[in-house]
C-alpha cells in the first residue's frame, strides 16, 4: 500500500509539473492574465506631493489590483535642475524611486514583477550604460538585475505563455536636454533585439514596450517590424502633447500593429490597466484618485475598436458563452451587472476570489453586426460606474479606431519630419535676400513684360518684403543675413563639455564627444525655428529701422512708418531678445562658461544679431535703399532703349 501511494503522489506530481491538468483548463481563469503600465513618472526633488502619490499608488492600487506584473515605460526620474533650464542625474531622485519600487515592496513581500526601463530623461548627460551617472543600474528593479538595454521577461500564468521585451531606444551616448528628445535603436541594440525575438515561442503572446514611440526613433521601421510580432506595443514619452491634450494616442500601423501611447504619471497621474483574456487584448486608461473606483474592463467581448483581426482568435460561439469583465475597487464589490443592446439586465457572478465577473449570454444572438456592452458595477462605499463599449463578435463588422491626428502623431517620423525642416529652412534662410535682389534687379531693368512687372511691382511693395529690399541696399547686411544661416546649418553650434566631464561640439546634424558621433536630430528642428522665426524677426526689425531712418532723412525717401507698425516691431523685438537671453542661460548652465563662451548659436547669435541692429541704426542715410528699385516709371520707350545703348 505504502508503495502504491507513492507512485500515485510521484504520478500527481509529474502531471502537475507537466503542465495544467483538463481542470485547470477548464477553470474561470485559465487564459486570463492582467497588468498595469505606468509612464513618465518623473521623481523630482522638487515635487515631493508627486513622489507620495507615487508611493501610494505602489503601495495601495497594486493591493487592490493584484496585477501578475507591471510595466513602468520610462522617465522613472525627472533629472532637471535650476528651474528645468539644465539637466543631470539627480542621485537623491533616484534613491526615492528605488525607495518605493524595491525597498518599500521589499518590506511588504510584495514579489509582483516590476519591469522598468529607461526614458530619455534617465539617461541625460549620462556618457555609456557603465558610467556611474547611469543609476539606472544601481537604482531601478531590472537595472538590479542587470538588465541594463533591451530585456526580455517570459513567464507563465495560468495555463499561457507570456513574453514582455523592452525595446531600448535611449541613445548610448546620452546628451543633455533637449538633444535626446528623438531616441535611435543602434546597430549593436538591432543585434540583441533580434536575438531576443528569435527565441520567442509563436504559441506564447508577446507584449512589446518601451519609452519612445516609434514616430520618435530613427530606426522607426526596424521598430515598427520588430514589434509586428507581438499584441502590442507600449510606451509613453510625448505625455499628452502639451496643449493638445490628447489622451487617446493610439494607432494601428498597417492597420493590424496597434501602438499605444500612454499620457504620463508626472502631471496627469495617469496609468493603465491590460488584460489578455483568451488571446484577446483589452485596456482601459485611468487616472489615480478614489473618485475613479470602482474600475471596470470588459474582456469578452472585447472592444471592437481595438480587434487585432490577424492576431487575436476567432469568436467562439460555442466556447464563449460568457460575458467576462474584470472589476476592482479598493472597497468591496456589491454588485456587477450587464446589458447587451439595451436589453434586461443580468446579473454578474463572481469567480473565486479574483476580479473576474460573469455571466451567461447567448452569443448566437449577436453573431452578426455591432452590438453595445454596458456593465455597471457598485461598490460598498456606495460608488457606482458604468463602462460602455460597441463590440463585433464577427470582425467584419468591427471598425477600428482611427483618429486623423493621433494617427499623424504616431505614424510621422519625427527624425524625417525634422530633416525636412532642416532642409527648406535652410533653403529659404540662405537663398530668400539674393533671389528677392534678383527680382527686384530683374523689375527695375524692364526685364518682365509690361504686365508681369506690375505684379512684380505691386508684391515687392508689400510691407515685409519692401522691409527686406532695405536691407539688401546694405552690403554688410545683406551678407549677414545670407551667410550666417549658413554658417548655422554647417558649423558648430557649442563647444564645451557636452557629456559628463567630456568635450564635444554640438551641430545642426549631430555631435561630437570626444571621438563618438551621436546623431541626435532635435538640432535639425531648433535649427528651422531658428531660421524661420528668430532670423526673419531681426531682419524685419533692421529692415524697419533702415525704411523709417530714408523716411525721416528729409529727402522725400522711404516710407512713413505707422505707430501700428512701430508696436509691432518692437514686440517682435523684445520676444527675439527674449528668447536669446534665456537660450544663452540654458546654454551657460547645461554646457558652463566655455560653452557659453563657444554657443555660437545662444550668446554670439545675440552679440550678431545685436549688431546687425545697431548697423542699421548707424549707417551712413546715403546707403540707404532709395526706392529706385521698387518705384516703376514706365516702361521706356524706344527712343530711350536706344540712348542707353550709345550711352553703353
Amino acid at each position: 500500500m505504502m508503495s502504491m501511494g507513492k507512485g500515485f503522489e510521484v504520478v500527481l506530481l509529474f502531471f502537475l509539473f507537466l503542465g495544467p491538468s483538463s481542470e485547470l483548463e477548464n477553470d474561470a481563469y485559465t487564459g486570463l492574465t492582467w497588468f498595469l503600465q505606468i509612464s513618465d513618472v518623473h521623481i523630482s526633488f522638487k515635487h515631493p506631493d508627486r513622489t507620495k502619490e507615487f508611493r501610494e499608488f505602489v503601495r495601495d492600487y497594486l493591493g487592490v489590483y493584484k496585477p501578475d506584473l507591471v510595466l513602468c515605460t520610462g522617465d522613472l526620474t525627472d533629472g532637471k535642475i535650476f528651474r528645468g533650464m539644465s539637466s543631470k542625474q539627480v542621485e537623491s531622485e533616484w534613491r526615492d524611486y528605488h525607495d518605493v519600487v524595491v525597498t518599500d515592496r521589499r518590506r511588504r513581500q510584495d514579489t509582483t514583477p516590476w519591469l522598468d526601463i529607461r526614458g530619455n530623461h534617465d539617461n541625460l548627460n549620462v556618457l555609456n550604460r557603465q558610467s556611474q551617472q547611469n543609476y539606472f543600474r544601481n537604482y531601478s528593479s531590472m537595472g538590479l538585475q542587470g538588465n541594463l538595454e533591451s530585456y526580455k521577461y517570459s513567464t507563465r500564468l495560468r495555463g499561457r505563455g507570456y513574453n514582455f521585451i523592452a525595446l531600448d531606444a535611449t541613445l548610448d551616448v546620452g546628451t543633455r536636454f533637449p538633444f535626446n528628445f528623438v531616441g535611435d535603436i543602434s546597430t549593436s541594440q538591432q543585434d540583441k533585439i533580434r536575438s531576443l525575438v528569435k527565441d520567442v515561442n509563436p504559441k506564447d503572446h508577446t507584449i512589446f514596450f518601451g519609452h519612445y514611440p516609434s514616430s520618435t526613433v530613427r530606426a522607426k521601421e526596424f521598430l515598427l517590424s520588430t514589434v509586428s510580432s507581438g499584441l502590442v506595443y507600449l510606451n509613453g514619452h510625448l505625455h499628452d502633447l502639451a496643449i493638445f491634450r490628447l489622451h487617446t494616442m493610439y494607432s494601428f500601423h498597417g492597420g493590424q500593429n496597434l501602438e499605444l501611447e500612454l499620457v504620463d504619471w508626472k502631471w496627469n497621474r495617469a496609468y493603465r490597466l491590460l488584460a489578455i483574456d483568451q488571446g484577446f487584448l483589452s485596456f482601459t486608461d485611468l487616472r489615480f484618485g478614489s473618485d475613479n473606483w470602482p474600475v471596470i474592463l470588459p474582456t469578452l467581448p472585447k472592444r471592437s475598436d481595438f480587434l487585432l483581426q490577424s492576431k487575436e482568435p476567432d469568436f467562439d460561439l460555442q466556447k464563449f458563452d460568457q460575458i467576462r469583465t474584470l472589476v476592482f475597487s479598493a472597497s468591496q464589490i456589491l454588485s456587477v451587472s450587464a446589458f447587451v443592446d439595451d436589453g434586461d439586465e443580468i446579473t454578474c457572478r463572481k469567480e473565486g476570489d479574483g476580479p473576474l465577473y460573469t455571466c451567461p449570454w447567448n452569443p448566437h444572438n449577436y453573431k452578426s453586426g455591432l452590438h453595445k456592452l454596458k456593465i455597471v458595477a457598485k461598490d460598498n462605499s456606495n460608488r457606482v460606474k458604468a463602462v460602455q463599449q460597441s463590440f463585433s463578435l464577427d470582425k467584419v463588422s468591427a471598425k477600428p479606431f482611427n483618429h486623423a491626428f493621433a494617427n499623424f502623431v504616431l505614424g510621422a517620423s519625427f527624425s524625417v519630419t525634422f530633416q525636412v525642416l532642416y532642409l527648406v529652412s535652410a533653403l529659404l534662410s540662405i537663398s530668400f535676400l539674393p533671389v528677392l535682389y534678383f527680382i527686384a534687379k530683374l523689375s527695375s531693368q524692364r526685364y518682365f513684360s509690361e504686365r508681369v512687372n506690375g505684379i512684380v511691382q505691386r508684391i515687392l511693395h508689400c510691407c515685409c518684403l519692401r522691409k527686406a529690399l532695405n536691407v539688401t541696399s546694405v552690403k554688410p547686411l545683406f551678407y549677414f543675413f545670407t551667410l550666417f544661416p549658413l554658417y548655422l546649418a554647417v558649423g558648430p553650434w557649442v563647444i564645451g563639455k557636452l557629456v559628463e566631464d567630456t568635450y564635444g561640439a554640438a551641430f545642426a546634424w549631430g555631435i561630437f564627444v570626444s571621438t563618438e558621433f551621436v546623431a541626435t536630430e532635435v538640432g535639425y528642428f531648433k535649427y528651422a525655428m531658428q531660421t524661420l522665426f528668430i532670423h526673419p524677426i531681426v531682419l524685419l526689425v533692421c529692415g524697419h529701422i533702415l525704411e523709417c531712418r530714408a523716411y525721416y532723412s528729409g529727402q522725400n525717401r522711404g516710407r512713413k512708418c505707422g505707430i501700428m507698425m512701430h508696436i509691432v516691431v518692437g514686440i517682435l523685438f523684445f520676444l527675439a531678445s527674449y528668447l536669446f537671453i534665456f537660450e544663452s542661460i540654458i546654454f551657460w548652465l547645461q554646457f558652463g562658461v566655455m560653452g557659453a563662451f563657444l554657443g555660437i548659436l545662444s550668446t554670439w547669435s545675440l552679440i550678431f544679431y545685436s549688431g546687425a541692429i545697431f548697423w542699421s541704426v548707424r549707417v551712413s542715410r546715403s546707403s540707404v535703399y532709395t526706392n529706385v528699385v521698387i518705384e516703376d516709371h514706365g516702361k521706356k520707350t524706344d527712343d530711350e532703349q536706344e540712348d542707353d545703348i550709345l550711352t553703353t
